[in-house]
Order: structure tokens, then C-alpha cells, then sequence
């Protein structure tokens, strides 16, 4: 079936430009005759349309301007009170690097490099520097700098007193000294008699360095709080941190890991609502690297306040986008310039553009959602955008301009603020056909403007455009008929919400006819057309980016007996998902809803499905995934006795791989609205399927030695070192979160345990110690975390034990520990280790040691004895040589050697024959016959 399209054009005069401030109406203010490095811009302060702005380089002491902008630009220089003194060692004094307005017309001005001659026992009339801070009023009043005794004798005992300054809602003081001297704040307040006495705020500055570079008070921490935000530039190792004080009182350290050395987080602060009671707190980090290629790109840290305790929590980070640019170098709160209980922010890029600098504009809404910003502003200058001050009432309006300091061309922009509103179109009635079955459909729409809060009123004249749909349609040649209409209206009530109602559309309908066939849609259209009128401020509005600027949707047409359709609509599922449903055993799962009316058509119907604990993957066609949750709108109307079915809806099981704490089942759970416009028509029901586990975690342990461990009586003396090592291996398809183990030990008089358990991971180890043991009849439990425990991990426990000396008094001792695992309710997993300690006492009887004594002697005897039979003993060679000495010479044998001469012999050859020879000892006169005589002489 056709559908049939109405489109109205509604024309405002409202810029459709993004942007709170009129860039065409912006003034210059610089003074003339100052050196071009005088600086001037380089701080600023507002107060009832008087900007003061310092130039602290514009001679050698520093001058301060106060500039009037009621009429035209009147300029009255401020005399510096070290000029009045006739202080003649002034060199580069920057009166007027840091201005601060304290009350009504009443100023802090410092100058933080003020001379000074210092002098000691070694030294006379060294050249230094000493801040110095006055309050302006209608007189000067010098407040009281760091004493002698607050001082530090390092370099000269110099500091950069007056550096940073701010002023908190009860009018106390904090100035700070962060350059150089060791990290004090003075704080003065009126309840110490007229700001002359001081508290003192001061930390090591070995530890803290550059502390105070930045100071911010709000309420950050507390409703009713005055606290305050106080930046470290360089922190512990390079990396800036943001520390915030509660009464003086140290409470919360901001910082970011992850940027790299020397980011300067912290150098800009900056406080700011966003729909909160209290403030949240904004950090630049102005020479922020994002890459490795890129380079002082900076970087604004968002920071909000949690919801119920004193803390802020990190919301986003907004980066740079131009290298050098220096992005958050100066931030500045603008207030709610739109109505939306959100302050705008400017945020300076100063160096952009090779050193002409930008000034970006947020809105809190962007901030906080798509975090782009919805102006950008830019000169032909230098530095543009390196101090930025907002203007409360500017424009009489209640909005706050901004003036931007541009120092290195010694020049100030003040721009206007524009009123921002919020329009909306919208249908005010429920559309619907007549009941007397006439063929049109009447409804009323409105522009709804919503206004920021404002002390004058704004007038414009609106033309406002009708195009009405033709009586006929369908055919070939259609020609649309339009109606003019054009009326004034005064757009005014201050911070209020106001409706702008126009003329009814009828709307007709040429096909339709009193058969009742009510079937298809009517689509209409309704859209704002703005336009700029030029260039001029007066009477100038802009639309803020929550305008809705059209306002489409369908007319059903219904045919149901009554007034309201009563469909009654009923929903089954279908699923292959197992119940129990083994956790790991599938990646995805798949179910379906059938949605069938019984009832009158459901024209709008819908259903939201959300499935707790695990992943949405994927939606059918006629669902989008929002929340992890599922919203399907059928794209037709559902006739009675038909079905909706919601196929293919995909599930991601592979989260249930992480348990947790009381995640014991899947629970599908689905709404279906007869009607998506009234949700409290409603069909309600769930499904749920059990989670098993099989945790696929194992324990193994061993003794160190091996048991039993045999010891004696003299081991006893000496420690007895013992270890039980355990092994914990998760070979299931489960990651354990926050896993915990508890060892159960026993207590002995012997036994000495070590005061930490060792659990290793990889080359990874960490201590449990012994100190939160429980203990319970003679044992203790010890409950050590070994962390996430994810699939294949291998984790070592190791127990050292000693067993003291001089006190088993038993044959036999068991030393057993355990280690278990409770990973599921009520299915402990765990592992014991028992070593055994054998002493050996026992001694030898005496009656064995004499019998195996007896029995070596019977065997040795009986060696001798077998080589004795066998002459082993007897000496053969003696025998031969008594023969000899016995046995006469044989002459025929000497002559048996004499050749041919049988009757001589050889003259050589003497014959003995028959005689012994006898061994008489020879003693000398006086000698000792018992003694050794080994000079004897054989006498023949």
C-alpha cells in the first residue's frame, strides 16, 4: 500500500550556526607605547565590565592597566607600589604576572621576581629573587611573604613567591612560591587579623617539585566543601599529579600513567558544573605527546564527582590536534550559556597555526558526550588564547563574555557572548481519525524554546510557512497547494520553557473510505528552517546543538471497536540451549520469540529482551542492540491472529569463561508492549537455564625430599629442613577471577614455619604471609590470593618447614599440610602433603656382636689351616742350600771342564773339599754381645 508524506517548513530568525560567541563584534585592546615584549595580556582579572591586565615586562618593574569597557575603552594605569617606594634594584620585577580580583574593586597583584640584595657571613649583595604580593584597593596592602625561618638556604634562600594565586568563596588567600623555593603555599584568611598573619602549607620539595603551580578551590569533594586543587607540575618521576586538600588536609591524588615525562599535567585548572551540586575539575596538560611522531599536542582531563563518595572519578581526555599547539594551556569556565544546567568551556590551543594560537569553545553537553567543540576562534595574532578570563554580565544578559590574551603581541580580545536557545518541534496531541468516519486526521504541533537563564528579554519576528497536503493524491500531474500564515512573538521568560503553538494541520486522505480499510500509514514531517538576518549582535540568538530541528512519525489509522486496540499478545520461546548448560561447551547459543495476538491489532507493538550474563552478538532485523539489551519494533501492525517472530538472536557464551561470584544461571528476560507509547501495558516473562561448571582445576604436591625422610639421633641435634611444594593447574575452559587458596597447617612444639609462603607464577613470585592466620585446635588456616587464574595457568605454592632440635621424642612423626581451592559453592578442591620422619635408635645385642666375632675367627683359622696342608709356609730355597753345604765336589766333574787336559788343572782353581764353614762372631773388648753385630767374620 501507498504511503502518503506531509512536510511543513517553519522559518525562524535564529542563527543555525553553532557558537556562543559573536566573533563579528569583537574588540581590540592594547596599549599604545609599550615595547613589543612588554607582554601585556599575560594575566587578567574581571570585575563589572573592568578588565585589569597585567604587562609584566613592560619595564623593569611590571605594569598593571585597568581597562573600562561600560562605553567606549578607557584606560587608567595602576601605579606599581614598588615604583612608589623608590625601590632602585628593580631588573625584570613582573608586577603583574599573576592578578586575581578578591572582592568588589579590589585586586591581588604580585610580582613573583622581585629583587632581592641577599647577604651572609660569605657573601654581600648577591643579586635574588623574592616574590612579593600586594592586595589593591583604595590603598595598597603589602601582605607578608615567606619568613626567614620558612625559608630554605638552598640557592640562596630565593623563591617565586606569587607565582600562582587564588582567591576561594570565603575570601581566603593561597598564594604560591612553586618555581624555586621548597614547595610553600601561604594562606592567608580574614579571621588572621586583616590577611597579616599566615598559615602554612609546605611539603619536601625533593619529593614534590614545582608544587603549586596551579591553585583552584570549589567544592569538588563535598557539597558545602571549600576545597582545594593544587597542582605537582613535574610529580615524583617527571609525571604531573593533581593533589586536592580538605581543610589543609591531604585527601586525593589525581594523575595519568599513562601520559609520557614531562606532559605539564596540571598546568592549567579549571572548575566547572555539569548537572552536579558539585563541581568537576578540568587538568591541562599542555605539551601532551600522543604518539611517537607527534609533539606537544596537550591534552584536558575531565574529572567528575562520584555519585556518593569524596572522590572524583576520570570521565574523558580531550587530545590536541595539531602538533606545537600547546591544547589546554589556559581553560576557563563559561557558565550555562543554554539553558541546560551544564557550563560551557573555552579551552586554549595558544601556539596553533605556528604560533597564532585558537580558542576552542565546548559545550558541557559535548564535553561530556561527543566531546567536539562547537566553535573555534582564531586571529592574525601571536599566542592567541595564552590567558583566557571570562566576564560574568557582560552584555547585561546574565552571560559571561570572554577576553583572550594574545601577550606576545600585546593584545586583549573581548568577545561577546551570544543567547543560546533550544528549539524543538514536536506534535502536542496524540493523532488519531475522527470516529465518524470522516476522511482527514487533525493535529496540532508546536516550536518549543527553551532559554538560559537571562536578565533581559529577547524580541524577534518569526515568518512562519505551511505546506498542507492536496485532496487528491496519487495522481501523475500532483501540484502541492501551500497556506501562508505569519505572526510576531516575543521570545522572552528567562531561563524558562515556552511553546509556541501553530494553527491545526488538517491533514486529508483521498484513498481512505468508510469500508474500513485502515491498514497502511500517513507519514509526516515537521522541520524549522533558520536563517541568518546579518552580521549585527543586537537581537541576535543561536540554537544550541540539543535543538531538534524536525519531527517526523506515522499515523496508523485504527479499526478497532473502541476508542484504545486491546491486542493480547503472548510469547513463546525456542531454543536448542541445553538446561543444564555446560559452561565452555559452546561459543554461541541462539533463541528465538514468538509473539502471537489473539486480541485486536497491535499497531505499535514492541518488545525488549535483555539476557543477563552473557553477550548479546547479534540482532535480528527488526531489533537494535542498546545496553546489551534488545529493542524490537515491528515495522507493520500486528493483525489478530497472526505471529511476530523474532528469529536468530545470537548469544556470545564464551563471557560465561570468567566465573563470578553468584553467576549460576542465564536468565532471558522479555517485555512485550501492546503499545511502545505506553509502556505500562505490559506482558512480562523470563526463561532461565542452569550454569554447570566443571572448574578443570587441578592440585599436585610433593614433599621435599621425598617421605619417609629417615633421621638419627645425632640429625636431632641440627634443623631438619623440610618444603612442601604444591602445583595448581587449570586445565578447564574456565578463567577464575580473584582466586583464593587456604593452607591449612599444623601446630607443633618441632615444628617451625617460614614466615611467608612463596606462590610462583612463571618467572613472577609474590608473598603470603603468615600474620592473618586463624587458628583453630591445634592447626592454623592461612588464606593467600593468587590472583586471576586464567586457562593453562601453572601456579606454584612452596611451604618451608624446619623441624627444631631436641625436641621429637618419637620414633615416628608425620608433618602434613593442605591446600584448597574453593572455586564453586560447595565444591572445595584440595590437596594434602604428609611427610613422615623416621628416627633410628635401635642398637646391636651383645650376644650377636660375640658370635659374629667367634664365627671371623673360625673362618680365619681355616684359611691358615687349608694353606698350611697345601705348603704354602714351607721355605723350598733352604732346603737346597743345606744340600748343598753337604755335598762333596766331584773331581772328574771340575775335570769335565778343562778341555783335552784331563790331568791338570787351571792355576786359578782351588779346591774345597769337605768343609763347612762356621760363623763365629766377632766381638770387640767391651762390647755388648746383646747388641746388633752385623760386622761378624767368617773364620775358615
Amino acid at each position: 500500500m501507498p504511503s502518503y508524506t506531509v512536510i511543513c517548513f517553519l522559518q525562524a530568525a535564529i542563527s543555525p550556526i553553532f557558537g556562543f560567541f559573536h566573533e563579528p563584534s569583537t574588540i581590540s585592546v592594547t596599549r599604545p607605547g609599550l615595547n613589543q615584549d612588554s607582554f601585556f595580556g599575560f594575566s587578567m582579572a574581571y570585575d563589572e565590565k573592568t578588565l585589569v591586565i597585567g604587562a609584566p615586562a613592560a619595564d623593569e618593574y611590571g605594569k598593571v592597566f585597568k581597562v573600562s569597557l561600560s562605553k567606549d575603552v578607557e584606560y587608567e594605569e595602576i601605579i606599581s607600589p614598588l615604583r612608589k617606594e623608590n625601590y632602585t634594584e628593580a631588573k625584570y620585577d613582573w608586577f603583574g604576572a599573576s592578578i586575581k580580583k578578591y572582592e568588589h574593586q579590589s585586586y591581588v597583584i604580585c610580582a613573583p621576581r622581585k629583587i632581592h640584595l641577599f647577604s651572609n657571613q660569605f657573601i654581600r649583595n648577591m643579586t635574588t629573587t623574592r616574590g612579593q604580593c600586594y592586595i589593591r584597593s583604595e590603598n595598597w596592602l603589602l601582605l607578608p611573604d615567606i619568613r626567614q625561618d620558612e625559608r630554605s638556604n638552598f640557592n640562596y634562600q630565593m623563591d617565586s613567591f606569587g607565582w600562582s594565586v587564588d582567591v576561594d568563596d570565603n575570601r581566603a588567600l593561597w598564594i604560591a612560591s612553586p618555581a624555586i623555593h621548597n614547595n610553600t603555599i601561604k594562606i592567608y584568611d580574614e579571621s588572621t587579623y586583616y590577611l597579616k598573619s599566615t598559615k602554612f602549607l609546605a611539603f619536601d620539595p625533593s619529593k614534590l617539585y614545582n608544587f603549586g603551580y596551579s591553585i583552584l578551590s570549589g567544592n569538588f569533594l563535598s557539597v558545602e566543601g571549600n576545597d582545594h586543587a593544587v597542582s605537582n607540575l613535574y610529580g615524583d618521576y617527571g609525571k604531573g599529579k593533581v593533589i586536592l586538600f580538605e581543610n589543609l588536609s591531604k585527601r586525593l591524588e589525581l594523575s595519568d600513567e599513562d601520559s609520557s615525562v614531562g606532559s605539564a599535567y596540571g598546568a592549567a585548572l579549571c572548575k566547572a558544573y555539569f548537572g552536579d551540586e558539585r563541581a568537576s575539575l578540568l587538568v591541562g596538560a599542555p605539551t601532551l605527546m600522543t604518539g611517537r611522531t607527534d609533539y606537544d599536542r596537550g591534552a584536558v582531563f575531565i574529572y567528575v564527582p562520584h555519585k556518593y563518595d569524596k572522590t572524583l572519578i576520570f570521565k574523558r581526555k580531550i587530545v590536541g590536534t595539531k602538533d606545537g599547539g600547546h591544547f589546554g594551556h589556559a581553560i576557563a569556565s563559561l557558565g550555562d550559556m543554554d539553558g541546560d544546567q551544564r557550563d560551557e568551556v573555552a579551552i586554549s590551543a595558544p601556539f596553533e597555526d605556528e604560533g597564532k594560537g585558537a580558542v576552542y569553545i565546548y559545550s558541557g553537553a559535548g564535553l561530556l558526550g561527543s566531546g567536539e567543540a562547537i566553535q573555534r576562534i582564531s586571529r592574525e595574532s601571536k599566542a592567541f588564547g595564552f590567558s583566557l578570563q571570562p566576564m560574568p554580565n557582560y552584555t547585561n544578559n546574565a552571560l559571561n563574555g570572554l577576553s583572550v590574551g594574545a601577550p606576545l603581541e600585546n593584545m586583549v580580545y573581548v568577545i561577546k557572548p551570544i543567547p543560546s536557545i533550544t528549539v524543538e518541534v514536536d506534535v502536542l496531541s496524540n493523532p488519531r481519525i475522527s470516529q465518524d468516519d470522516q476522511p482527514y486526521i487533525t493535529i496540532t504541533t508546536a516550536l518549543i524554546i527553551t532559554y538560559p537563564n537571562m536578565t533581559e528579554n529577547i524580541s524577534t519576528r518569526s515568518p512562519f510557512q505551511h505546506l498542507g497536503t492536496p485532496t487528491s493524491i496519487g495522481t501523475p500531474n500532483y501540484v502541492p497547494r501551500y497556506y501562508h500564515f505569519s505572526f510576531a512573538t516575543r521570545l522572552a521568560m528567562s531561563g524558562t520553557t515556552k511553546d509556541l503553538l501553530i494553527p491545526d494541520m488538517t491533514i486529508r486522505n483521498g484513498w481512505m473510505n468508510k469500508e474500513g480499510n485502515y491498514g497502511s500509514p500517513i507519514t509526516y514531517e515537521l522541520a524549522v528552517d533558520l536563517f541568518d538576518k546579518d552580521d549585527k549582535y543586537e537581537g541576535r540568538v543561536i540554537r544550541s546543538e540539543r535543538s531538534v530541528m524536525s519531527k517526523g512519525d506515522k499515523l496508523w489509522v485504527s479499526n478497532c471497536r473502541a476508542a484504545v486496540c486491546v491486542p493480547n499478545l503472548t510469547v513463546d520461546i525456542n531454543t536448542k540451549i541445553n538446561d543444564p548448560y555446560s559452561v565452555g561447551s559452546s561459543d554461541k547459543e541462539y533463541f528465538s520469540l514468538t509473539i502471537h495476538n489473539s486480541g485486536e491489532t497491535a499497531y505499535t507493538p514492541c518488545a525488549i529482551v535483555n539476557v543477563q550474563e552473557v553477550l548479546l552478538l547479534r540482532a535480528p532485523s527488526d531489533c537494535i542492540i542498546e545496553n546489551n539489551g534488545l529493542v524490537c519494533a515491528l515495522s507493520h501492525p500486528l493483525s489478530t491472529n497472526r505471529d511476530w517472530n523474532i528469529t536468530n538472536i545470537e548469544l556470545g557464551m564464551d563471557t560465561l569463561t570468567t566465573k563470578k561470584k553468584g553467576r549460576n544461571n542465564i536468565t532471558i528476560v522479555y517485555e512485550i508492549y501492546n503499545d511502545c507509547n505506553n509502556k505500562t501495558d505490559r506482558n512480562s516473562a523470563n526463561k532461565s537455564f542452569t550454569l554447570r561448571y566443571d572448574n578443570g582445576v587441578h592440585l599436585f604436591g610433593i614433599s621435599v625430599p621425598s617421605e619417609p625422610v629417615e633421621i638419627t639421633r645425632s640429625d636431632l641435634k641440627n634443623v631438619t629442613r623440610l618444603q612442601h611444594h604444591y602445583t595448581i593447574v587449570n586445565n578447564g575452559k574456565i578463567n577464575w577471577k580473584d582466586a583464593k587458596c587456604y593452607i591449612l597447617l599444623h601446630t607443633r612444639n618441632y615444628l617451625h614455619y617460614s614466615q611467608n609462603i612463596t606462590i610462583r607464577r612463571g618467572p613472577n613470585t609474590t608473598e603470603c604471609s603468615l600474620n592473618g592466620k586463624k587458628a583453630v585446635n591445634g592447626s592454623f588456616t592461612v588464606a593467600c590470593s593468587i590472583g586471576d587464574l586464567y586457562i593453562n595457568n601453572i601456579i606454584d605454592v612452596f611451604i618451608d618447614v624446619e623441624v627444631l632440635p631436641h625436641f621429637l621424642g618419637k620414633e615416628r612423626v608425620s608433618i602434613s599440610s593442605q591446600l584448597s581451592l574453593t572455586l564453586l559453592d560447595e565444591e572445595p578442591v584440595s590437596k594434602n602433603i604428609t611427610t613422615t620422619l623416621v628416627i633410628n635408635t635401635r642398637s646391636v645385642p651383645a650376644w650377636v656382636i660375640i658370635i659374629s666375632v667367634l664365627f671371623g675367627i673360625l673362618i680365619l683359622l681355616l684359611i691358615v689351616f687349608i694353606l698350611y696342608k697345601c705348603n704354602c709356609f714351607e721355605r723350598k730355597s733352604k732346603k737346597k742350600l743345606e744340600g748343598l753345604k753337604t755335598q762333596p765336589i766331584d773331581a772328574g766333574e771340575v775335570n769335565d771342564g778343562v778341555d783335552g787336559n784331563e790331568n791338570e788343572l787351571p792355576e786359578d782353581v782351588n779346591i774345597i773339599v769337605a768343609v763347612e764353614p762356621h760363623i763365629e762372631p766377632y766381638v770387640e773388648p767391651n762390647v755388648d754381645p746383646s747388641e746388633d753385630h752385623s760386622n761378624s767374620r767368617l773364620i775358615n
